[in-house]
């Protein structure tokens, strides 16, 4: 599948299986009043929830509130695994080492670079949209 999702302003995520997905994030890595320095950075990283134990799991998804996997399942239905995968994803980024000054910076290098092929393109409602 080549479809990325849109789940926040600076975060896309593609499922390449039913537990498997690869999200693609701009993070802070300096405070926000940082000077002259590179603030942010790119996570990437694939998250299969089959390497992962219930465990793992419950404490990655409590960080944003949820009590079970159950909840998640009741609210999401059958986005609750990319939902699962999105708080993993956001509890442990993996930097890719590439800095930048603004956020803007690092999203148009995600897209340039051809890292995230169509990272600014979704589908809302039916209808393409571009970042």
């Amino acid at each position: 599948m080549d479809n990325w999702i849109k789940t926040d302003d600076n975060q896309a995520i593609r499922k390449i299986t039913e537990k498997s997905f690869e999200v693609v994030e701009v993070i802070l890595i300096a405070p926000p009043d940082a000077k002259n320095i590179n603030r942010f950075g790119i996570s990437h990283q694939v998250v299969d929830l089959d390497n992962y134990s219930e465990e793992e799991i419950l404490r990655n998804i409590s960080a944003f509130g949820y009590k079970s996997v159950d909840e998640i399942k009741q609210e999401y239905g059958n986005a609750a695994n990319q939902i699962t995968a999105e708080c993993i994803a956001e509890n442990k980024p993996e930097d890719t080492g590439d800095t930048f000054k603004t956020e803007k910076q690092a999203l148009m290098y995600i897209e340039k670079n051809n890292k995230r092929k169509n990272f600014y393109k979704f589908e809302i409602g039916g209808k393409s949209c571009t970042l």
